[in-house]
Order: structure tokens, then C-alpha cells, then sequence
């Protein structure tokens, strides 16, 4: 299986409890033989993280050079999956994400932070009509679709 992960966050290192846990889950795909990539943000100094040698990871340093990036990995890569984690605070990663691969995107987002993004919903004032349809395939998060990841 070939799986793509994308996020705004730096993975070279990974900053923070959410890059380092999306990468130990990602090193435990690769143990298995699975092929896992990362789009995600700007490298920066830090301590490095210990990941399987096969997990590639590609900094992009400005975000619409990310979202173009994430679009290339979809078509060249043609990964099974998308994961896209929560720090996507603007949704443009998982737009694109989704316009690229409709029916293989999962929002990995942990927290209750993040509305639910198949539905209309209100947060601190503003109304979102969701990017997702129950239509348009598998597409879930892990906030407010716990059943279906399962």
C-alpha cells in the first residue's frame, strides 16, 4: 500500500506530540513493507527523529508550493491513501487533497478543535459549510467520524 501523508508542520524534525506520532505510526506501515511519504513544511534546526529509512520526507517551504507539491505526489505517487493531519489549519492541503483524490482522503485530527467538515457548522462566529459530502466516498476525520476509521 502506498500511502501520503501531508501537513503544514515541519517533519524534518518533527515538531510537537502530533508530527512525532503520525511518524512513529508512519515507521510501523514501513516496518510492514508499505511505501509512506510526507509533504509537509519547511525544514528546520531541532533534534532529529529516528523514522524507517524508506519514509520519505519533502519539505516545502511556502504553503501554495505545498498545496502544488501534495497535487504532483497525488498523480506521480498514486497513493492508496491521503492523510491529512489537523495543523492544516487554512484546509488548503486537504482541498487540494480532496479534489485530487476524493474517494482516499482521511483528516487525521485527534482533538475537538476542528469542526466537523462534512456538515455546516458555527465556530467562533463564522459558518463553514463542510468541503465534504456523504456522498463522495470514504472520505472521514477522525473527530467526527470515529466509527468509520475503525
Amino acid at each position: 500500500m502506498r500511502i501520503l501523508l501531508t501537513a503544514n508542520a515541519s517533519y524534518s524534525p518533527p515538531r510537537g506530540g502530533a508530527t512525532r506520532s503520525n511518524l512513529i505510526w508512519l515507521d510501523h506501515l514501513a516496518h510492514a513493507g508499505h511505501a509512506c511519504r510526507v509533504v509537509a513544511g519547511p525544514s528546520k534546526p531541532g533534534a532529529e527523529f529516528p523514522h524507517h529509512p524508506s519514509i520519505q520526507v519533502i519539505p516545502v517551504d511556502e504553503p501554495a508550493a505545498r498545496v502544488h507539491r501534495l497535487a504532483r505526489e497525488i498523480r506521480e505517487f498514486a497513493p492508496d491513501w491521503v492523510l491529512v493531519s489537523s495543523e492544516d489549519l487554512g484546509h488548503g492541503l486537504l482541498r487540494e487533497a480532496h479534489r485530487a483524490a476524493p474517494d482516499r482522503v482521511v483528516l487525521i485530527d485527534f482533538s475537538n478543535a476542528t469542526p466537523c467538515l462534512r456538515t455546516t457548522s458555527s465556530r467562533g462566529g463564522r459558518t463553514r459549510t463542510g468541503i465534504f459530502s456523504p456522498a463522495t466516498g470514504p472520505t472521514c476525520c477522525l473527530t467526527c467520524c470515529p466509527a468509520e476509521t475503525r
